[in-house]
């Protein structure tokens, strides 16, 4: 399943946009969404959206606003993938590209939650989608308790139940959502202003925040080969000898990998088209400070939120910050923020909810998680030289 991060969904007050159409029926967002593939997404995303003919992505759309259905879009597209892709008898079948698609058995594993004996603690803990992919959680930071998920045995989910192919399906899973989205530059091109920072800055975010996923895979299933080469020689040894799970991974990894490569060009050929990033900097202590900061968040000109006044403190000249936004206004924003620090402070693990949200250092943070061991697990488990064209020759 697709975990949306929602951690700060509460800033969405700060968006400033026109009234927008609202999609009231089921009927009327499966239009919007067949009119947005087929305008500006590639055949292989289309092909995912097709496969859907029961309405089944209407469970995963999160309001009724083009803005709303645009940001559930990742989502719809990364459970219909579960949905296409299909458990069998023995195996399973893994959706590449348009009109390819590839079955491979299974052989034996290990339930995923071992690996909280192999991973510390601390590590654990510091990447978002571990304890509900890997360590066999119902209960994730900032969303709480996930009725259903992880909670029996036989509610566990694919990625811990069936290891290394449970791990794949959602590393394939959030490669399409990732694409699907990535996809929609031209729709963001046509729709929004060059100088319009808060629309571009949430096409990046819903891209990176997938894309954070391609580093937490790539390391979940470098640790399960690790673990496995370790405590089950045997396990480790038919999944190694498994043709077409290696030529599936291969082929998902330098799609994800390519489209990493393509979000972070784009990204910094769009730089100035972007917000920065300030919830970092957030202590919410309540200071003027900290309050411009989260002024400026909204998208006001720092012109428009203070002045700087300049006083003597013991012969020295000392600049200050005065807000001078409209008093009014002030205590209506004031509310705002005084609300969301209440909230944030409740959360016992509230910086790592921040960091979560972060998602550029999140990044950093993973890549140096990878050892030369496990990049040479990863490695083991790739066919060079396959593609789309030939990868049948490595099947046989």
């Amino acid at each position: 399943m697709k975990t949306i991060i929602l951690i700060f969904s509460f800033f969405s007050f700060l968006t400033f946009s026109q009234v927008e159409k609202s999609y009231n029926s089921k009927e009327s967002r499966k239009q919007f969404y067949t009119q947005l593939a087929t305008k500006y997404n590639s055949k292989t995303t289309q092909e995912i959206w097709k496969s859907d003919t029961k309405f089944v992505f209407n469970e995963y759309v999160d309001g009724k606003t083009e803005k709303d259905l645009i940001k559930s879009y990742s989502t719809v597209i990364h459970e219909l993938l579960h949905g296409y892709n299909q458990t069998e008898k023995g195996g399973h079948t893994y959706f590449i590209e348009n009109g390819i698609r590839i079955h491979v058995p299974f052989t034996e594993v290990y339930n995923s939650k071992e690996l909280n004996k192999f991973v510390r603690k601390g590590l654990q803990d510091s990447i978002f989608r571990y304890g509900l992919y890997v360590g066999g959680k119902s209960d994730l930071p900032g969303l709480g308790h996930i009725k259903g998920l992880n909670d029996s045995k036989q509610n566990e989910v694919m990625s811990v139940q069936l290891g290394i192919y449970g791990l794949l399906e959602e590393f394939s899973a959030y490669y399409f959502g990732d694409l699907a989205v990535f996809e929609l530059y031209d729709y963001y091109a046509n729709k929004y202003q060059k100088d319009d920072k808060d629309a571009w800055s949430d096409y990046f975010s819903e891209s990176k925040s997938d894309l954070v996923a391609y580093y937490e895979f790539q390391l979940f299933i470098a640790w399960y080969l690790d673990y496995a080469k370790e405590k089950h020689p045997k396990i480790y040894s038919e999944i190694m000898n498994n043709k077409a799970l290696k030529v599936v991974y291969t082929l998902i990894q330098n799609k994800f990998e390519a489209l990493a490569s393509e979000i972070e060009r784009i990204e910094q050929e769009n730089s100035e088209k972007i917000e920065e990033n300030l919830l970092p900097s957030l202590d919410f202590s309540g200071s003027d400070e900290d309050l411009i900061r989260f002024l400026e968040m909204t998208g006001l000109d720092s012109e428009d939120i203070y002045e700087i006044q300049t006083t003597k403190v013991n012969g020295k000249s000392v600049s200050t910050k005065k807000i001078i936004l409209d008093q009014e206004d002030l205590a209506e924003i004031k509310g705002e923020y005084d609300k969301i620090a209440k909230e944030i402070k409740k959360q016992k693990d509230s910086e790592k909810l921040l960091f979560f949200g972060d998602y550029d250092n999140q990044i950093i943070f993973l890549k140096k998680q990878f050892t030369p061991k496990l990049e040479s697990e990863l490695h083991k488990l790739k066919f060079i030289g396959v593609n789309c064209q030939n990868y049948k020759d490595f099947l046989n």
